[in-house]
């Protein structure tokens, strides 16, 4: 913001702001709007400056020194010091008695950027029944965005613990396994939770396939991801076979395969998808082998994006990292 436009915007805030540039003693209301003032305007260090400045002052009354806190807690959460500012946050609740929404709300926030995730999700409990909205699944979802912001900052214990809490509250809940695989080494585990998953997410699984693929070849285990596949009763999994069958050059079987699925499910786009290219000159063994791994290099280029502020993303993200909601990622398809 340049000087000018700024000066412009002032507003009512004119003489107090010519009295404390003059060095002028202000009232303490003037102080403490005039740092809220700044910090509306952006500039957080200049409004942590003039609150500090009420700190040392002791004739403060609890309300004042409440209000104050409050202040400095906005102040430090916007420049994202959020140790301090859950420490303010914390006094100014406690004489408030938890009846400011706007504390707590920042109190929140300050607990998910903290990565204190323990007391954000008491936090949330209290906001969600004091606002008459808790549900069991409600609480679930928080849950697994604690996971995966625990997994971005390496706590992969933590997150592990947190996906539990959230598959307690509701069953079979397909975000969470698809962070347990994430969290997964084990390369057979992965593929039964990838099993759990794939008809919720199947372009995201079969891309995790893809590379799940070539670890199990790198180990030697390619007859034992075969066996798994075989066995599944998942259409998506057995026809991630196909290409697999072809790469062995059992051609017979690969093609024996495709016309089952195809019957099974004739209007699955998904899983055209995956049996189209294959179908193709099947007797052709180079051309199918080329074909089959453009498919496996288009598909590792889906992008996801947001619906609400079009971020686009290469992997799946539970809750977008720039407007901050949830479940708005959206397949992107570049095929």
């Amino acid at each position: 913001m340049g000087i000018f436009s700024f000066f412009k915007k002032r507003g009512p805030f004119d003489k107090i702001i010519k009295r404390f540039e003059k060095g002028k003693e202000l009232k303490f209301d003037e102080y403490l709007k005039l740092g809220d003032y700044y910090r509306e305007q952006g500039l957080y260090a200049k409004a942590l400056r003039i609150h500090r400045s009420l700190e040392v002052k002791k004739d403060l009354t609890p309300f004042q020194r409440a209000r104050l806190e409050k202040s400095l807690a906005l102040d430090y959460l916007n420049l994202y010091q959020y140790r301090e500012a859950v420490k303010y946050f914390i006094k100014a609740d406690s004489f408030f008695k938890g009846e400011d929404e706007e504390i707590r709300r920042g109190l929140l926030k300050a607990y998910e950027f903290s990565g204190d995730w323990e007391s954000a999700v008491e936090l949330k409990k209290e906001l969600l029944v004091l606002n008459k909205e808790y549900s069991e699944e409600k609480i679930a979802y928080y849950y697994l965005l604690a996971a995966e912001d625990l997994i971005k900052r390496g706590n992969k214990k933590k997150a592990r613990k947190f996906i539990k809490e959230a598959l307690k509250l509701k069953e079979n809940l397909p975000e969470a396994f698809y962070f347990l695989a994430e969290l997964e080494s084990d390369p057979f585990k992965k593929l039964e939770y990838y099993e759990k998953i794939i008809s919720r997410f199947p372009f995201i699984t079969y891309r995790k396939l893809v590379s799940l693929k070539n670890e199990f070849f790198e180990k030697g285990k390619m007859d034992e991801l075969l066996n798994f596949l075989n066995k599944s009763e998942n259409t998506y999994l057995r026809a991630f076979m196909v290409p697999l069958l072809i790469q062995k050059g059992e051609y017979e079987r690969a093609k024996s395969m495709i016309e089952g699925l195809r019957h099974e499910n004739e209007e699955d786009i998904f899983l055209n998808l995956i049996l189209l290219i294959p179908s193709v000159e099947l007797n052709l063994e180079e051309e199918v082998k080329d074909i089959t791994n453009k498919i496996e290099r288009n598909l590792k280029e889906l992008n996801f994006i947001c619906t609400k502020c079009k971020k686009e993303y290469l992997n799946y993200r539970f809750r977008c990292e720039n407007c901050g909601e949830v479940k708005t990622l959206v397949l992107k398809i570049k095929i």
